[in-house]
């Protein structure tokens, strides 16, 4: 009984969230995500030769596993902050635009693996749990390889400066598993090469600060950066925040720098940790600071609230065109493998 009190809280919200999560089902009927990804995730059906993210979605309805999104991205976060993940769901599906877009992608497998698999992972290393942070990591370049890589090359980075030698071996077997899955080493290694090598179009600011992240998310990151500064509390040993800081800086090469890799997915994983980072600090604050970014959040999610919650619950009325990604193309762009 004491052990279903403590988790009350979790499991409230989560039932509220999973009804949030399916309203465009039972509100408009819709019955297919957004843009082209489902029928092409479809078309892969149980082929072991790409990510395998998609098989969910080949055993219950496409469009379910869709809407399921937003309710597993809230167990990632109650896994990783506890009793803050409420407010963290809120900021990631309300105030930041990153999640709802690729959504409206209909690109929501990354999205699970990374707040979902990837935030249970930067848990497990922060408690030094290797062993779990180990199982944890195998499966996920093979659910999704590019939301899998941004976990493992900032917790390469966190054990290497820490350092922590047993979380750089725990990432070794996800290593080893993303460059045998294609059944041919040899052609990862090419395709890595080549992704490396290939130049493209970086990602521009004004898209960045437009789409992703906004001038809602700039001044909730200031206040709480600023208040927890004048409030002078000693956050610098959280190994939470300290994953979360060496995963977010090769996001932004990934974003800014002009190599052939994924902007967009970067750039949503990037204000995704930045905005859970956020909500960690929010909870070093004493009372009098906790209130003054209370008001702001409260403020912010009464103004741009009603319309993320609008967006979602259309998720399913566009056509292929008006949120077509680019990766949903036909040819791929070079910035999606193609030629």
């Amino acid at each position: 009984m004491i052990r279903i009190k403590k988790y009350q809280v979790h499991f409230i919200s989560f039932a509220l969230i999973l009804i949030y999560s399916f309203l465009p089902l039972i509100i408009n009927g819709f019955d297919k995500p957004p843009a082209d990804d489902a029928r092409r995730l479809e078309e892969l059906g149980f082929e072991f030769k790409r990510y395998l993210g998609h098989i969910p979605g080949l055993l219950i309805p496409m469009y379910w596993y869709f809407l399921l999104t937003p309710a597993l991205v809230y167990i990632g976060l109650a896994v990783l902050i506890g009793k803050s993940a409420p407010l963290a769901w809120l900021v990631l599906m309300l105030l930041s635009g990153a999640i709802l877009n690729h959504m409206h992608n209909g690109s929501h497998i990354p999205i699970i693996n990374f707040y979902l698999f990837g935030l249970i992972a930067i848990n497990f290393a922060a408690k030094k749990k290797f062993l779990y942070l180990t199982l944890i990591l195998l499966p996920m370049p093979i659910f999704h390889t590019s939301s899998a890589v941004f976990i493992m090359v900032g917790l390469i980075i966190y054990g290497a400066f820490r350092p922590k030698p047993k979380i750089l071996l725990a990432t070794l077997p996800a290593w080893i598993a993303l460059f045998i899955w294609n059944h041919e080493i040899g052609t990862t290694l090419n395709r890595v090469l080549h992704l490396s090598l290939g130049i493209t179009e970086a990602m521009h600011y004004k898209t960045f600060i437009q789409i992703y992240f906004g001038p809602p998310l700039i001044l909730i990151t200031c206040a709480v950066v600023a208040i927890v500064f004048l409030s002078r509390k000693n956050i610098n040993f959280d190994p939470r925040l300290q994953i979360i800081a060496a995963t977010i800086w090769p996001l932004l090469v990934v974003i800014f720098v002009p190599l052939n890799l994924d902007p967009p997915r970067a750039a949503n994983a990037f204000i995704g940790l930045l905005s859970i980072g956020g909500v960690i600090l929010f909870s070093y604050l004493s009372f009098r600071p906790k209130m003054i970014v209370g008001a702001i959040l409260l403020v912010l999610f009464i103004a741009i609230g009603p319309y993320s919650v609008g967006l979602w619950l259309d998720a399913g009325a566009y056509s292929d065109e008006k949120w077509l990604d680019n990766c949903s193309k036909r040819p791929l762009p070079n910035i999606c493998g193609g030629e």
